[in-house]
């Protein structure tokens, strides 16, 4: 019987301790951690069982008083220095991803940061074959949009490099802005259509940005394919427009084109003024705001 509990104990700690290093904690501490739990548990069961029954046995009670202490005391001590390494590690991460060079003969990678309170996420999307195309562009954008979840960050970057030379063929940054937001800004929007004030506070660049599509009046070209060979730079949004999603590309040298997703041709080029306006617009505020 005892070696059944012991056993029980020792799979029980693992088990917790696994599961909060998978949670993002590091394994040691989640260990030191099991155990206080460990500890909480056996004064839990002595205090119910013996002290519970003896009215006279208050060690029970004393252990369990004195378990609980501890949890909190390394609970303060702890956590906190948790959460302040689980940011730098963020950090170092948001930092190494802009110099990730994803495979493109093989298949395209898209990757994004997530940084919360307790751990720091990264979500895949995986795209057979090279982009040469409209139909492959949409279709990688297409997968982001369902594989990605909505809460996920709202800015990261992402590039695309050759597998044989590993040049580093197209370079975006890349700006999601989840359904509820653009449904938020819209209805403010249709309240308010004078120009919006771009606030230098970074929590309203992705209005500003988003609205700035909305209020330039761009000119119908001939579709525009992004294909493998062209060096981007670039910042890229995606919105709804009724019932379908409208993706916008400013590019570095200039060039600044829109896709619809129901297969629309491609709005707006470099030749247009209206278009260069706004694409100096976009990067002015993408590059005040990227690093912070």
């Amino acid at each position: 019987m005892k070696l059944r509990l012991r056993l029980f104990v020792i799979v029980s700690i693992l088990s917790i301790a696994l599961l909060m290093a998978w949670w993002g904690y590091h394994l040691f501490g989640s260990i030191v951690v099991s155990f206080i739990y460990a500890f909480v548990s056996g004064g839990v069961l002595t205090f119910t069982t013996k002290a519970w029954r003896t009215p006279g046995n208050w060690p029970g009670l004393s252990r369990f008083l004195w378990s609980v202490l501890a949890l909190v005391a390394f609970s303060i001590l702890f956590f906190p220095g948790q959460l302040d390494q689980e940011a730098a590690l963020a950090i170092k991460r948001q930092a190494a991803l802009r110099k990730i060079d994803a495979i493109l003969a093989s298949d395209t990678r898209f990757q994004s940061i997530e940084y919360t309170t307790l751990s720091v996420k990264f979500y895949w999307v995986q795209f057979e074959g090279a982009i040469e195309s409209e139909a492959d562009l949409k279709e990688l954008q297409h997968r982001i949009r369902e594989e990605v979840p909505t809460e996920a960050a709202i800015r990261t970057t992402w590039s695309i490099s050759n597998q044989s030379t590993g040049e580093i063929m197209e370079n975006h940054y890349l700006w999601l802005l989840n359904e509820s937001e653009d449904e938020k800004h819209d209805n403010q929007r249709a309240q308010n259509k004078s120009q919006p004030a771009i606030s230098n506070e970074p929590a309203d660049v992705y209005t500003g940005l988003r609205d700035l599509i909305f209020q330039t009046d761009f000119q119908i070209t001939q579709p525009k394919i992004i294909g493998a060979q062209i060096h981007l730079h670039a910042v890229l949004m995606e919105f709804t427009s009724g019932k379908e999603f409208v993706t916008l590309v400013a590019m570095q040298d200039g060039t600044t084109s829109l896709y619809f997703s129901s297969g629309g041709g491609v709005i707006g080029a470099g030749e247009h003024a209206p278009v260069r306006a706004a694409n100096q617009q976009f990067l002015g505020l993408a590059t005040q705001y990227i690093d912070q």
